[in-house]
């Protein structure tokens, strides 16, 4: 890096973002049918869920709904505003969206009776075939339907007989009242059958509540049966996998006085507390301390590892040896592991409080710990999804490691356990909007079964819930093998004063927060943490070539390393060869938007090498969430569309092939494609916004969207040519270039 050139990115003028009128249209599949034989199969199923309900008690919610679920035809979706205006207009209401086609529906006894009039006209004469035949089937929601799928098959089995740990999650959209008395009801059916609970019910930031309980799988069934009740699932626990063998003692070190401490971003570390006491040198880089009333920090081991990374980042041995630290980043001491076991609603409770106390100060949040079982694939966790919504509220960014796993342990080759569903990411990596980071090893070890540069054994991949592309970066978290355990593990500075080896995904997700605090150092103050996150996906470090692979090949390299290694150099700069622009604006569901970049001719005219240009594109959104809809969870996407110039000016779509980088209902779209001849000019990049049924079409979602040239030739320097070719058109995303080497 000393030797190379290093340039600001260029910010892309709002003049070069066209705004085109968009009306947005859908049709609905007819589903062929013989309506006399499917009209009768949707009475019959709806006399079975009346007969159901007038078996069991009111619901406790203070109503007389009838709750059930309506399960579509294959292809059909609940979001699609027909569906949901049919159901309306008979007062059906969508209470909960597991997946595309299976919904929770309630209706009041009245309603039902005129639906089930529908129905029957349906089936005698085919009126209203054209609302009526995409539902497959009506189906009931007893009380083992509502157990998660992890649950249920914990429940099968015959031999588990000990209580359970479980939360009770009460149906969406009711008033604080109703709740209340729903919550009284089903504490002292708790309390009659025998259970246990352990705590009082506590509220998610959509308002609905949960109850935290240890009750048999008998009792658990006839609890379950409630009608206030919509899911219940095991709760978590969080935890870390302390590791480190080799230790070395410090020498005297000292701070670089270049360095303003002042200016330095402050990271929370929200973990087991940190203490540098025996290194003082670092004492004063930790600016806060926050700690649950009433509670002491047990062991601040694990908090302080994960602190020295974040402070001075992944080249701690080089800095030791020089004998001068070069912090990049201040901490705030967070510490919730204050017992042995952390669950998932305490834990909960601790980062709402710690986000509110500390937004207005620090931007960056890392959370190295997860629990020890994989995640759902079809329903995020309650501790993501409150990440999630801390995010949007706040106008912060949480980092969380992907998971440790120890399926390594009894193989050769990491080929060999790819497959198994143990090594899926763990809660709550699954966040949609956090920045999951898996390790690689930064050193080689014999006996490991992965080298330099691969994927760490231990480390947790991707897909995430609903097939989210996770991790979203990877970093140096350390080798392990074993016969040496972590020997050959990565840097940190330990809470006895030490040098220390140790290995985890812990301390990959530091670095990335190292990353995007030095990132948000330089950046503008508007968007500039939805800025940092999409430059650190954008520049990544790629791991494989695109170009030498097929789709599958790619699809498993993205579940390994999802986008790459993260690289602070590359995103903090362009360089002569590799151009950066960046633009950041909002749109709605009525407009479509065209944002021009500049090729410039000198890159036009390179010959003589197979792909004489690249151009990556990535494009990022944080839109409105809804945990009550299952996989579709996620509000709005925008796609994003490649255009270049063609031989007569025009501008032509040109992406990749395949849908990878592109696919639908994802908050990220970054893909990349390479060019052998084209023409120079304004190419673009449109975007469109998609939402959800109920979101408002007029209103208005932040996107950030980078787009980068680049020639792996050095015979041009592509980003003098455009200043050149367009001079003073793009103002710098930063007042100066940053060179982070030491």
């Amino acid at each position: 890096m000393k030797n190379k050139i290093l340039r600001s990115h260029f910010i892309i003028p709002e003049s070069d973002i066209k705004n085109i009128k968009n009306n947005p249209t859908g049709r609905t599949k007819i589903v062929p049918r013989d309506y006399n034989d499917h009209g009768q199969k949707l009475i019959s199923s709806l006399e079975r869920i009346k007969k159901q309900f007038s078996k069991t008690k009111p619901l406790s919610l203070g109503d007389d709904s009838i709750v059930f679920r309506i399960k579509l035809h294959e292809g059909h979706k609940f979001q699609e505003q027909a569906k949901q205006d049919f159901l309306k207009r008979y007062n059906l209401e969508v209470k909960v969206v597991q997946t595309n086609e299976l919904a929770i529906v309630a209706a009041s006894p009245k309603p039902l009776e005129n639906f089930n009039r529908i129905i029957t006209e349906y089936r005698d004469s085919g009126i209203n075939k054209t609302n009526l035949n995409y539902i497959d089937d009506i189906l009931t929601y007893k009380g083992f339907d509502k157990n998660s799928n992890a649950l249920q098959k914990l429940l099968e089995d015959p031999k588990n007989e000990n209580p359970l740990d479980v939360q009770l999650m009460l149906f969406p959209n009711y008033t604080r009242e109703q709740y209340q008395q729903a919550l009284h009801q089903i504490k002292e059916h708790i309390e009659a059958v025998g259970g246990k609970l352990k705590r009082e019910p506590f509220f998610l930031s959509n308002g609905i509540p949960i109850i935290r309980a240890e009750l048999t799988a008998y009792q658990l069934s006839t609890v379950a049966e409630n009608s206030a009740i919509y899911l219940v699932e095991e709760t978590g626990f969080f935890r870390f996998d302390p590791s480190g063998v080799r230790s070395e003692s410090l020498q005297k070190l000292s701070l670089d006085p270049e360095i303003n401490i002042n200016s330095l971003e402050s990271v929370v570390i929200i973990d087991s507390g940190i203490d540098f006491s025996n290194t003082p040198v670092l004492e004063q880089l930790v600016v806060d301390h926050w700690l649950p009333q009433g509670y002491r920090t047990l062991d601040t081991s694990h908090g302080t590892y994960v602190a020295s990374r974040v402070i001075l980042g992944e080249n701690i041995e080089q800095q030791i040896r020089l004998g001068v630290l070069t912090p990049q980043a201040t901490v705030i001491d967070a510490c919730v592991l204050v017992e042995n076991n952390l669950s998932e609603d305490q834990l909960i409770l601790y980062l709402k409080d710690i986000v509110e106390t500390y937004h207005k100060k620090a931007k960056i949040y890392n959370l190295s710990l997860n629990t020890a079982k994989s995640i759902q694939a079809d329903r995020i966790g309650v501790a993501a999804y409150e990440i999630d919504n801390l995010m949007r509220q706040y106008g912060v960014i949480f980092v969380i490691s992907s998971g440790n796993h120890n399926v390594w342990q009894n193989h050769n080759s990491i080929e060999d356990f790819l497959d198994d569903d143990d090594i899926q990411i763990a809660p709550p990596a699954e966040s949609y909007f956090a920045l999951t980071v898996g390790a690689i090893n930064d050193k080689n070890d014999p006996d490991s079964i992965t080298q330099t540069n691969e994927l760490s054994p231990y480390s947790r991949i991707g897909l995430g819930f609903a097939c989210c592309e996770k991790p979203e970066l990877v970093a140096y978290g350390g080798n392990i093998s074993k016969v040496n355990g972590s020997l050959f593990g990565t840097g940190v500075i330990s809470n006895n004063g030490k040098y220390k080896c140790v290995s985890g995904t812990s301390y990959s997700a530091p670095i990335v927060s190292n990353h995007l605090s030095v990132l948000l150092s330089v950046l503008p103050l508007e968007n500039n943490v939805m800025i940092a996150k999409t430059l650190l996906i954008h520049l990544a470090e790629p791991m494989y070539n695109y170009e030498q692979l097929q789709e599958d090949e790619i699809a498993l390299q993205k579940k390994l390393y999802g986008n790459g290694m993260s690289s602070i150099e590359r995103s903090l700069n362009s360089t002569p060869q590799r151009v950066t622009f960046v633009a950041t604006n909002q749109m709605n569901r009525l407009t479509k938007q065209r944002v021009a970049f500049r090729v410039p001719e000198t890159l036009a005219n390179i010959s003589g090498i197979k792909s004489p240009a690249v151009v990556t594109v990535t494009s990022m959104i944080f839109p409105p969430l809804d945990y009550t809809k299952g996989t579709e969870y996620l509000g709005a996407y925008v796609s994003a569309s490649l255009h270049k110039i063609d031989g007569q000016g025009n501008s032509v779509v040109s992406n990749p092939t395949g849908d990878r980088g592109r696919q639908k209902w994802q908050s990220i779209y970054h893909f990349k494609k390479s060019f052998c001849r084209f023409n120079p000019g304004d190419w673009e990049v449109w975007l469109e916004l998609f939402t959800r049924w109920d979101t408002d079409t007029t209103e208005n979602i932040p996107y950030v969207l980078a787009i980068t040239i680049e020639t792996p030739s050095e015979q041009a320097d592509i980003y003098t040519a455009i200043q050149q070719e367009v001079p003073h058109k793009y103002r710098l995303l930063t007042a100066a270039v940053t060179d982070v080497t030491i």
